[in-house]
C-alpha cells in the first residue's frame, strides 16, 4: 500500500544526498568515494549543468581551433615540418612547466565538482586542490560524480 505524500513533504526543505563514485585504483580494485551533494530540483540543476556543458564545448572548440591553426601554419611554413623545428618544439616543451600543463584539466574538473558536492567520505578536506589530486590519481572520477548527480536528480523523478 502506498503512503500518501503530503504537499508539506514535497515542498519542504531539500536535504543534501550522497552520490557514490566507484573508481579503480592502480591495482585495478574498485574504490568507492561517497560525495555529499547539494540538493537541487531539476530546474535548479539545469543552469548548472548547462554551464558545465558550455565550458566543455568551449574547451573542445578552443582545442580544435588551435589544432587547425597549427595545421595551417605547418602548410604555410615549409620549415615547420623539418626535424630541426620538431626537436626545437620538444625542447621548448621539456623546458615548460609540463606538470602545470597536465594539471590544468584537473583544476577545471575540480571547479565542476565544487558546484555539485560539498563534502566527501575521505579523511581530508574536500577542496579544489584535493579534488584535482583525486582526478589526477583516478581519472574520470569527477565525470562519474557529474553523471551520478545528474542521474540522481533526474532518476529520482523518473520513479515518481
Amino acid at each position: 500500500m502506498n503512503t500518501p505524500i503530503k504537499l508539506k513533504t514535497i515542498f519542504g526543505p531539500k536535504e543534501d544526498f550522497n552520490v557514490p563514485v566507484i573508481v579503480k585504483n592502480l591495482q585495478g580494485q574498485d574504490v568507492q568515494i561517497d560525495f555529499q551533494c547539494k540538493a537541487r530540483t531539476k530546474t535548479e540543476w539545469a543552469p548548472v549543468k548547462k554551464e558545465i556543458v558550455a565550458t566543455r564545448i568551449a574547451k573542445i572548440k578552443e582545442q580544435a581551433e588551435a589544432a587547425l591553426k597549427e595545421e595551417k601554419k605547418a602548410k604555410d611554413d615549409d620549415t615547420a615540418q623539418t626535424w630541426k623545428d620538431t626537436l626545437k618544439r620538444v625542447k621548448e616543451f621539456e623546458e615548460s612547466d609540463a606538470i602545470a600543463l597536465a594539471g590544468a584539466p584537473n583544476a577545471e574538473q575540480a571547479a565542476i565538482a565544487l558546484k555539485i558536492a560539498n563534502g566527501w567520505s575521505l579523511d581530508i578536506p574536500m577542496n579544489a586542490e584535493n579534488l584535482a589530486a583525486m582526478e589526477d590519481a583516478y581519472p574520470g572520477s569527477i565525470e562519474a560524480l557529474v553523471t551520478g548527480y545528474d542521474g540522481a536528480v533526474f532518476g529520482a523523478r523518473e520513479k515518481n
